[in-house]
């Protein structure tokens, strides 16, 4: 258990070294979720992994991140959304579901599909923010039905 839930807690830090607290949000239903914009170059293009800064050295946002919870398979997945190139959103990070990248903005949940595993065993996926402060639990369970709870708090840019 203990493994499975650094696995999640590794892939979600790495992410949110390169967030803005203005952009974090999180749901528990219908989906146990949580997003936040990332500086990071999207996965599968030439540049993924690295971050640029515009001309004044501000960084410059180019996906969300999106870790959610499937209820059947009980694995948490990740997914980007990106941000297409000069949208507003690469200097200012708003939550993911006001964000209008031409459909209009939409709900949380509905940015939950095609996502990558990065955990199993996964009974629930929660989040708090508190300032610049994200606090992200997990619960896990194993085979023979034994549960514990793993809880993480990474402090957020801006």
């Amino acid at each position: 258990m203990v493994s499975a839930a650094q696995t999640v807690f590794r892939a979600l830090e790495r992410e949110l070294e390169g967030s803005s607290a203005l952009g974090v949000e999180s749901m528990a239903t219908p989906v146990q979720a949580i997003s936040f914009p990332s500086i990071y170059e999207a996965r599968g293009g030439p540049l993924a992994g690295t971050f640029e800064i515009d001309a004044n050295g501000n960084s410059l946002y180019r996906k969300y991140v999106l870790f959610y919870r499937d209820s059947a398979t009980k694995e948490v997945l990740r997914t980007e959304v990106p941000i297409p190139p000069g949208h507003s959103t690469e200097h200012t990070p708003l939550q993911l579901s006001f964000q209008d990248f031409g459909s209009g903005p939409k709900a949380l949940d509905s940015y939950a599909q095609n996502g990558r595993r990065v955990g199993t065993g996964v009974e629930s996926l929660t989040a708090q923010r508190d300032g610049r402060v994200l606090s992200v639990s997990l619960r896990l369970s194993t085979e023979d039905g034994r549960e514990q709870t793993y809880r993480s708090s990474t402090l957020l840019r801006n």
